[in-house]
């Protein structure tokens, strides 16, 4: 998952701060905090009410309005809700912390200068991610699905936690996106406790999903990329089949 920028601003579109954590952008944030501020008002007077995401050109911006204080997270559009939100709204505790984002200074201010705000964020943004793609229980997953005996007929495969965080993944991109916006909805909708879901593509290829629960309370769902060729019962079979694998590998690492 890649969170690239984080905007705070106040309504009249005045950036109060802003940090990038990757180094695919370079935004004029002068230019573009006027423009977040046009399409909220725009939201909130003609729609009635408050923008709360924005998707284009295979980004998705984040937002979060608190008071005056508007909060904004710029990530790929692959990366889940359920993978952003919790950090936005972790980052907004932090910021509520260290400002009285009632202050009426917010109104009109000079972008703020704080390390410690900094490190906090950055912690927030960076540190779940890293702490998984350092375990052993990474690496393992990495080689699980880089070696499957069967490739033939799984053509690719995908492993995230149920907060949205990516574990692994080798799927295309559109099929990511797919299986992550069904998670967010079986999320959304209570769905979680329905244990498998499958649907086939155009072109007859087969998508397997899975939540795979362990003793440990650990849960994550697994998404399996078929080839037209094999029959909705081996894909089964063999979903069953690398779940387990799976599980042992959360029992052990996790």
């Amino acid at each position: 998952m890649t969170i690239h920028s984080l905007f705070i601003l106040n309504r009249a579109g005045v950036c109060l701060y802003s940090e990038n954590f990757s180094h695919e952008f370079n935004f004029e944030v002068n230019l573009l905090t006027p423009f977040f501020s046009a399409i909220i008002s725009f939201s909130k007077n003609y729609i009635n009410r408050d923008l709360e995401e924005l998707e284009f050109s295979g980004l998705r911006f984040i937002f979060e309005i608190k008071e005056e204080i508007v909060f904004v997270l710029l990530a790929d559009l692959s990366d889940s809700i359920l993978f952003i939100s919790p950090r936005l709204k972790k980052i907004i505790e932090i910021f509520s912390h260290f400002y009285n984002i009632s202050d009426d200074r917010f109104k009109d201010s000079r972008p703020l200068e704080d390390p410690e705000l900094d490190k906090q964020i950055n912690t927030i943004i960076r540190g779940d991610e890293d702490l998984i793609k350092s375990s052993n229980f990474y690496l393992k997953v990495i080689d699980f699905f880089n070696n499957l005996s069967i490739q033939d007929i799984i053509l690719g495969g995908a492993l995230l936690s149920l907060n949205g965080d990516l574990v692994f993944t080798n799927l295309p991109s559109e099929v990511l996106l797919g299986s992550i916006k069904e998670l967010e909805i079986r999320f959304m909708t209570g769905a979680l406790h329905l244990p498998e879901l499958y649907y086939s593509l155009a072109d007859g290829q087969k998508i397997f999903s899975k939540i795979i629960e362990t003793r440990n309370r650990k849960a994550y769902y697994m998404v399996l990329y078929f080839d037209k060729s094999i029959s909705l019962g081996l894909a089964h079979i063999n979903l069953t089949k690398i779940a387990k694998q799976i599980e042992k590998l959360i029992s052990i690492y996790i």
